[in-house]
């Protein structure tokens, strides 16, 4: 089974997949990211899809991340349509997606404490 967690920045994604690293014993991956997406897109399908052959792991992120934050930066890869059908295709039967949500403000503190190069809280709420 391939659990994927999706949300915005700041949601405890990654308190959740640690949470659930420790309590189902499995690994946690990093499976969209800003590191990911610079780099061209046959390379970011080719990562995307080795994630889709994983199972018993965490994937903190994924293909539906890259289509909505690709989308908000000019230098980032994106899927095409075909690329994330396929990719949808090879987890289907075996993937669990949640998505995880904070209220606004709280989620606009967590993006000041942390600090970040690519998010600006300005963008929460949009």
């Amino acid at each position: 089974m391939l659990i994927i967690l999706e949300g915005n920045e700041c949601c405890f994604k990654s308190t959740v997949a640690e949470k659930l690293s420790k309590a189902m014993n499995i690994p946690i991956v990093k499976g969209s990211s800003f590191e990911h997406s610079q780099c061209n897109n046959r390379e970011l399908y080719d990562k995307f899809l080795a994630y889709s052959d994983l199972d018993n792991v965490i994937l903190d992120r994924f293909t539906y991340s890259n289509r909505v934050y690709a989308t908000l930066y000019e230098d980032f890869a994106i899927l095409s349509k075909t690329q994330r059908e396929s990719i949808e295709d090879s987890i289907r039967r075996k993937a669990r997606v949640y998505y995880l949500f904070a209220d606004d403000e709280i989620v606009k503190q967590r993006i000041r404490q942390r600090g970040d190069d690519y998010v600006n809280e300005n963008r929460v709420g949009e």
